[in-house]
């Protein structure tokens, strides 16, 4: 009888140590915060989905129509130095770029640092107040653009998350 009792104390204890486990690792996972990884997804796909968004979009001439693309234009920039739609491209690019991100990035409120630089460091573009070197940011949104047979264009934009 005694042996039975034992049988059933031990068969207890390893019940009640298996629902304790189980509440331990049920309030570990909803404690934590399920937006810590939803807002970090959300700030690395940002920038590399606004950086290809842009690059395939059509520019907006201040006259006419215009079939250039931004990508077009940094490579009219950077390796052709001609003038597309018109006007000079550097100046297209610049203001371009600025109504975009000023109608994406800017009216959501984030900070950003966008950034247009070819191999040799030359910046063609270069907006936002998000120090890169100080503020918490996540994995950049980075596309390369090769134009040969000259340089590769590295167009960068860090979301800020603080």
């Amino acid at each position: 009888m005694i042996r039975k009792a034992q049988f059933e104390a031990m068969g207890l204890a390893v019940v009640v140590v298996l629902i304790s486990l189980g509440m331990f690792i049920l309030l570990f996972f909803s404690l934590r915060s399920p937006t810590d990884f939803v807002n970090r997804y959300y700030y690395e796909e940002l920038g590399q989905n606004t950086i290809e968004a842009v690059l395939i979009s059509n520019v907006e001439p201040p006259t006419g129509t215009c079939q250039s693309t931004f990508s077009d234009l940094i490579q009219d920039v950077a390796v052709r130095h001609t003038d597309s739609c018109g006007a000079p491209s550097a100046e297209l690019l610049q203001a371009g770029l600025d109504k975009v991100l000023t109608a994406t990035l800017e009216q959501k409120g984030l900070r950003y640092k966008f950034t247009i630089v070819d191999a040799d460091n030359t910046k063609y573009y270069e907006r936002g107040a998000c120090d890169i070197t100080k503020e918490q940011h996540d994995t950049p949104g980075m596309e390369s653009l090769p134009f040969f047979p000259v340089t590769i264009v590295n167009v960068t934009l860090y979301v800020c998350s603080s």
